[in-house]
């Protein structure tokens, strides 16, 4: 079974691949990424079968990916690919957010279209995200609420979503949308929060709580995302249709960071300095899920304590 997945060389994409290689169905992936470098690490991957550098924002892709889906008889087509800015980039980097997730889907799908009907993709899986239904919503979401996207990323996102939807019913392909929280674990090197605070309390430096009363993230650990990825190659598992990927949990940094200290048996001091808010900013990214069906399709959420556990295992092996 072959997987075409773009985002190969990111840190969802290299968690996939990894549980792949021991994954019983022997599945072989075909991995787009932007890093060439990157992508000769991947393809030493028993799983990998073919990495293709293909930057999915340029004009050049759609071609790209027509040779990367004619040379291979794809299953499914996994679009991890997104670009991720901070809140501060937000505004300024919008052209490049609708670049890289709105007209880069726009791109996979045109070049599935372009593909002979015989070696389309039967499924596609589209990582999506928890900032398409805005904020702050306390009162857990379900797949059914109406979207209300307050910045640029949820906007670019929630677009990848729409154009999907169309090309997916007027090629006949069937479609999974899998709308995630926040996603934290093992191989994460971006700096966020999780990974800065297990990081900092390793070291004993202090940990230092500078959100604005009342932030709150509904974290979802890595492998329970990568696990719904491969549940949705089964069509008798998962149907087509939009299902929240997150723990249903509410975690403040302060939480966070106290369950970074204990979990790390680090005597690390915890500082709050509580930052201020604006008019922009009040709430921000303050959105909890409804994740029963996840639940219910993939069983049961890996808890905040285990998957910090498992991360800070992986990082003192490495």
């Amino acid at each position: 079974m072959r997987l075409l997945v773009t985002g190969i060389t990111g840190f969802l994409g290299r968690r996939l691949l990894s549980v792949a290689e021991s994954d019983s169905r022997a599945l072989r992936i075909v991995g787009v990424g932007r890093n060439q470098e990157l992508l000769d690490a991947c393809a030493n991957n028993h799983a990998a079968d073919a990495m293709h550098q293909i930057d999915l924002a340029s004009s050049e892709a759609y071609g790209r990916l027509i040779e990367a889906l004619a040379t291979s008889a794809i299953h499914t087509f996994v679009h991890l690919a997104a670009l991720l800015t901070s809140h501060e980039e937000d505004s300024s980097r919008a052209p490049e957010l609708y670049g890289a997730n709105t007209a880069g889907t726009l791109r996979t799908w045109t070049a599935i279209a372009a593909t002979p009907a015989e070696l389309r993709p039967r499924r596609f899986v589209l990582a999506s995200s928890v900032l398409v239904y805005g904020w702050p919503h306390i009162d857990p979401v379900s797949e059914g609420q109406a979207t209300d996207p307050r910045d640029n990323y949820g906007m670019s996102k929630l677009g990848a979503e729409a154009y999907s939807v169309y090309m997916a019913s007027r090629l006949g392909v069937e479609l999974v949308i899998l709308r995630l929280g926040y996603v934290y674990g093992p191989g994460d090197d971006s700096g966020k929060a999780v990974e800065r605070f297990l990081r900092r309390a390793a070291h004993g430096q202090d940990l230092v709580v500078s959100a604005p009363p009342g932030t709150f993230r509904d974290y979802v650990f890595v492998d329970d995302v990568v696990r719904c990825v491969l549940e949705c190659l089964d069509p008798d598992i998962v149907r087509q249709g939009i299902v929240n990927v997150s723990s249903g949990a509410s975690t403040t940094p302060l939480e966070l960071a106290e369950a970074a200290r204990a979990t790390t048996g680090s005597s690390s001091p915890l500082i709050e300095r509580p930052g201020r808010t604006s008019a922009t900013t009040e709430g921000y990214g303050c959105t909890l899920m409804d994740s029963t069906l996840g639940a219910a399709l993939f069983g049961p959420w890996t808890s905040l304590h285990d998957g910090l556990a498992t991360t800070v295992r992986v990082m003192r092996h490495a």
